[in-house]
């Protein structure tokens, strides 16, 4: 099973990428991902694991397990692969973060699930809803934080302390003169 959702940010990749590098992105404003924890000393690519909480509801209510999670791919401004481990196999799964450049960047946002067993079939359009929702929610805060930082960074620049050339009143030199 595979759900997938995509969009358009008026961003660079390197914008986005910012915010994704920092991968407890995967657990803040996330109702299904809590208690993000380290388990290695690596903070970004290959390699970097932390165990997080992961409750189903409302999906599957009573269904709270610990995961631990590894980055398994990344390739800096383009894609960010995450394995979320479980001890149930059938509830382990791939998070993937793909981003293109066309003018914009195009952010498309993938959860592979495998090995689903066929009980769980009746469940997965009403499942379908609640991940997309939540996925397309996940692409709306990356968006939303872009946007702050974009302001952030267009605030320090207008309040930045001119160098170099910068204009003068033309009285200015008779005023300085006019003090000594």
């Amino acid at each position: 099973m595979q759900y997938s959702v995509s969009r358009i940010l008026p961003y660079t990749p390197r914008r986005i990428w910012s915010l994704l590098e920092n991968v407890e992105h995967f657990a803040r404003n996330d109702p299904f991902h809590h208690d993000f924890e380290y388990i290695t000393p690596r903070r970004s690519g290959v390699g970097t694991a932390f165990r997080i909480t992961h409750t189903y509801f409302p999906v599957f209510p009573f269904a709270a397990d610990h995961v631990v999670c590894k980055i398994i791919q990344w390739e800096p401004e383009r894609i960010q692969t995450l394995l979320e481990s479980n001890e149930r196999l059938y509830r382990s799964h791939i998070q993937r973060f793909l981003l293109t450049r066309k003018g914009s960047a195009i952010v498309q946002y993938t959860i592979s699930y495998r090995g689903l067993p066929s009980w769980l079939f009746p469940f997965s359009q009403w499942v379908r809803w609640g991940v997309r929702r939540r996925m397309e929610a996940k692409l709306s805060e990356l968006a939303l934080q872009c946007d702050r930082d974009e302001v952030k960074a267009n605030a320090q620049e207008s309040i930045a302390v001119p160098t170099g050339d910068a204009p003068t009143h033309p009285l200015l030199p008779t005023l300085t003169s006019s003090l000594h």
